[in-house]
């Protein structure tokens, strides 16, 4: 997945200020199968038959919009604190992994320390709403799960234009449908293991509650006036929840 974010922020006053983030996305996924026996005869005679195959498919276009409003409750000197809560619409496909299919609200606090060496972090908590990639019967939705998001880090700078950033960022998840592999038992158990949880199955999921982190490492760049460039890599740090290899990350920024 390629994912292109076009951002905007708005002070409606010295304190408050309303942002918009519109992701455009580029999805490609790939399957291909291989098999050593391509012919079993079973119990009434019948013929399963699995052949190689391969098969891509890829999707593009506007992902879930997300609306911030976000207020500065302390300015101090060098420390800061503010709230805000964010909107996820949407607007994205979900059935083509452009979207989650679901509303999405988020509040959340920020608090940071300005120096050499300047520490923050944040806290927040997403409540989600019904979404049919949640449906365990391929037909009625159901809610997805809702989760804790956690960032703690540091900017230092190494001069007056360049400073590097290093954050690590984790999620817990609470009640979450997971599908795991266990050892199929009965007439055609054969002692091979097998997903002994189905979205299609009478057998529901089980829901469980897990944590995933990641670490991000990167720097920010001011070349001239108000123009700020970054890049950053984010690595994840467990198995839990789908696993990315490390993911690259460009941006550019200008205030007016």
């Amino acid at each position: 997945m390629h994912q292109f974010t076009v951002y905007a922020t708005y002070g409606l006053f010295s304190r408050v200020d309303v942002s918009v983030a519109v992701p455009i996305l580029d999805v490609r996924m790939g399957m291909q199968t291989t098999c050593l026996i391509c012919g079993q005869t079973q119990s009434d005679n019948s013929l399963l038959v699995f052949t190689p195959n391969a098969a891509s498919a890829s999707a593009g276009g506007i992902g879930d919009v997300t609306v911030r409003v976000k207020g500065t409750v302390i300015k101090g000197e060098r420390a800061g604190l503010a709230v805000g809560v964010d909107f996820r619409t949407p607007t994205g496909n979900d059935l083509n992994y452009l979207g989650s299919g679901a509303i999405g609200v988020r509040p959340f606090a920020a608090v940071d320390y300005r120096a050499r060496i300047s520490p923050h972090a944040s806290i927040g908590y997403e409540a989600n709403g019904s979404s049919i990639l949640a449906s365990t019967d391929q037909s009625t939705a159901k809610s997805l799960p809702n989760f804790l998001t956690y960032t703690a880090g540091a900017d230092i700078g190494i001069g007056r234009k360049l400073s590097v950033t290093a954050d690590l960022l984790g999620s817990t998840y609470f009640n979450a449908n997971r599908l795991l592999l266990g050892v199929v038992t009965g007439s055609q158990g054969l002692g091979n293991r097998n997903v002994a949880c189905s979205l299609t199955s009478a057998k529901t999921c089980q829901g469980q509650t897990f944590n995933t982190n990641s670490f991000s490492a990167g720097a920010k760049f001011n070349p001239t006036g108000n123009l700020i460039i970054t890049a950053n890599v984010l690595v994840k740090l467990d198995n839990n929840g789908l696993h990315y290899k490390p993911a690259p990350m460009g941006g550019i920024s200008y205030t007016f």
